[in-house]
């Protein structure tokens, strides 16, 4: 696939939630956050499966595309994240990989998840 300069691709990502702790001028208060990726659940002693309790969104934006010669294609990008809130964050670092591996990670994640509140397979 040819990707083009300036061309965004949102792909669906497991969430979970996780408890943070910060002082509030009052002492230290606890809240909700929302992390991407997945936690492990065991199923059976050997079998465990990855569980999410939320799908929200990984942006990629194509920053630039190169093609060095006789080597393959580099794919440079930024990538930020939108939870299953919406909110948006991330640092919009700049990311490369090649054009193949970038189009695994743009085909979306690679893994069947369970859905913590469902549980069944998303």
């Amino acid at each position: 696939m040819k990707y083009e300069i300036g061309s965004v691709h949102e792909v669906k990502h497991p969430f979970i939630r996780e408890i943070y702790s910060e002082f509030d001028g009052e002492g230290i208060a606890e809240g909700l956050s929302w992390r991407p990726g997945v936690r492990m659940i065991t199923r059976e002693p050997e079998t465990s499966d990855p569980e999410a309790d939320g799908i929200g969104t990984q942006i990629l934006t194509v920053i630039s595309v190169h093609k060095p010669g006789k080597y393959p294609e580099w794919i440079f990008y930024t990538r930020k994240w939108r939870d299953p809130d919406g909110k948006e964050f991330g640092k919009g670092a700049l990311r490369v990989r090649s054009a193949a591996q970038f189009s695994v990670l743009v085909a979306g994640y690679r893994h069947q998840v369970v859905l913590s509140d469902q549980r069944r397979p998303r």
